[in-house]
């Protein structure tokens, strides 16, 4: 891909931060208003994202997941707190920071009535890239997302997974050394989830990119190499994915019952102290624990047949919410 300069930040944009840091969010806090109401969509954020891996962004609707993305990209300034990215202030550097992202929203603007190969010439034109530089970036990324056969397709006939496949090409075309992307896999089928997932991880690893993505879907942060999960605008915590599983480790529980059994099961379980989740599966009823859950309740879930099972990332999810 083509070469991004970077420039050297003065002192009065460099954040507090390591040198090693993508995104730096310090403190950040930002507020919408509706007339008189206010909502504050971040009450104080702070994470940081490095180059070379994937930070996922995870929570429930509301926890301000898009709001945190929007104001990497620079679409919107904190009303406190700063964001820095490579260092650079996203206010006081906002064009300079700019240059080095791509921002992938959750509805990217494909042109539906121009064909692959079309979307992709206009956005290479949008970004400046020089012709000579052209086929081979378009080879490779048709390649790589496996739109070579689809390049004379109109983008509206494109499956949902076929349109955030091209959509992710056009984001790569400005080589970006961040790459910003708000719930990519959202609305489309496991396969394509799946090839969205390898497309991101070659590209961050190959060319040292950092990533920020977030997603609904829980499964997915165990492939991010960093997570942080928000809640109302907050960091309820942050670290590798491991670390979220081993909170509960020991704590998770699976009650085997037949269909007709599970409802009685989960309704009795439930009202034991102690238990933070008992949600229903097709084998029975999982259950996750508090750390100060009592003696008693594990030894009701152990007449019920109960075993421990391996945590998932919701049952830490759960835990923390």
């Amino acid at each position: 891909m083509t070469s991004i300069t970077q420039t050297t930040p003065s002192a009065s944009s460099a954040l507090t931060a390591s040198s090693g840091d993508a995104i730096v969010f310090e403190h950040v806090v930002k507020t919408f208003s509706k007339g008189s109401a206010r909502r504050h969509a971040l009450q104080g954020l702070s994470f940081q994202a490095r180059p070379g891996r994937v930070t996922g962004l995870v929570g429930p609707d509301g926890a301000g997941k898009t709001t945190t993305m929007r104001l990497a990209a620079g679409l919107l300034r904190p009303d406190e707190g700063r964001v820095a990215i490579f260092g650079l202030d996203s206010v006081r550097d906002a064009d300079r920071a700019k240059r080095l992202v791509a921002y992938m929203p959750q509805r990217f603007g494909l042109y539906e009535d121009l064909t692959v190969a079309e979307n992709l010439a206009l956005y290479a034109d949008l970004h400046g890239l020089p012709s000579s530089q052209r086929r081979p970036l378009f080879d490779e990324l048709l390649t790589t997302t496996g739109l070579a056969p689809f390049t004379s397709r109109l983008a509206g006939r494109l499956s949902g997974g076929m349109q955030q496949k091209l959509a992710l090409s056009c984001s790569l075309l400005s080589d970006p050394r961040l790459l910003l992307l708000d719930e990519p896999t959202s609305g489309v089928d496991p396969a394509s989830r799946r090839d969205l997932w390898r497309i991101v991880l070659n590209v961050v690893r190959r060319r040292n990119v950092a990533a920020l993505v977030s997603t609904v879907y829980m499964d997915e942060t165990q492939r991010c190499d960093h997570v942080v999960m928000l809640r109302q605008g907050r960091a309820l915590d942050a670290g590798p994915p491991e670390q979220f599983l081993q909170r509960v480790q020991g704590r998770c529980f699976l009650i085997p019952a037949h269909s007709e059994q599970r409802r009685t099961v989960q309704l009795h379980v439930s009202t034991l102290p102690g238990v933070v989740d008992a949600p229903l599966q097709a084998n029975g009823v999982r259950v996750v624990l508090s750390p100060d859950a009592p003696p008693e309740t594990r030894s009701a879930i152990a007449s019920h047949n109960g075993a421990a099972v391996t945590p998932r990332f919701e049952d830490a999810f759960i835990d923390l919410l």
